[in-house]
């Protein structure tokens, strides 16, 4: 089997990312004035570490450190066919002449449709923060958003791929003495993405020639030989009728 590699789970992750990099989170002082804003660090990996806590982060956090928590973790579920949105296979799309000299062109057939699966996860020291981050979350999604990716090299204009998500699931624990308590919030998201089979090269038929005779009578015939160039977008004019007699 011939080896292809388009990065598309990759790249899907890198813009799920990149969406929910800008989240901030504000700190007031004791009469409510807000006196600063933090960003709120997002990776990719296990749930795990959004909600488990190392020694360094608890002493982080008991000397008053803001860039432990809050915190979002983004992990990769998995992904399944989805059939309803798939198209016809053997449709060749993003069609390119690579070079007009050897007559060369690049192409590549229909995507197969798929659901990307994640679970971003939020991780907050209080409950008023895990507020603040659901709530500039929540509204991006009406009902879904779209990502503009492109999914394989020689794509000119990107996809438009769709991304939807469901419930936030949100656990309070109850406080427990010499613990440190986190607010957890889960949210699945999935990313209606495509797969691409390799892209392909093909010679690319120059010139063409057609014959079409006039049947005057059984013994009398005569037509007209049509000369074109494949390249053009239209038959004008332009292309070249050489008569002859049959």
């Amino acid at each position: 089997m011939e080896y292809y590699y388009h990065q598309s789970i990759k790249n899907y992750t890198i813009a799920l990312l990149d969406l929910f990099n800008d989240i901030q989170v504000p700190r007031f002082n004791s009469i409510g004035e807000k006196i600063s804003e933090y960003p709120v660090s997002i990776k990719f990996g296990h749930r795990n570490k959004a909600f488990l806590l190392n020694e360094h982060d608890i002493e982080n956090l008991t000397n008053g450190n803001v860039n432990v928590l809050p915190r979002m973790i983004l992990e990769y579920n998995g992904m399944s066919k989805a059939p309803e949105r798939d198209t016809n296979k053997n449709h060749k799309i993003n069609k390119k002449i690579l070079d007009s000299n050897d007559l060369v062109a690049q192409y590549h057939y229909n995507s197969r449709a798929y659901d990307f699966n994640f679970t971003l996860h939020i991780a907050t020291r209080t409950f008023t923060d895990n507020c603040i981050i659901v709530e500039q979350i929540a509204p991006i999604f009406n009902p879904d958003y779209t990502i503009k990716i492109r999914e394989v090299d020689n794509q000119e204009v990107p996809t438009s791929i769709p991304v939807t998500i469901g419930e936030f699931d949100t656990d309070l624990p109850e406080p427990e003495p010499d613990d440190i308590r986190i607010i957890r919030t889960s949210l699945p998201i999935t990313l209606k993405g495509n797969l691409y089979l390799p892209i392909k090269e093909q010679k690319i038929i120059r010139n063409v020639k057609i014959g079409v005779n006039y049947i005057e009578s059984e013994r009398d015939k005569k037509g007209e030989l049509y000369e074109f160039d494949t390249l053009a977008s239209v038959l004008d004019e332009d292309s070249n009728k050489i008569d002859y007699i049959g």
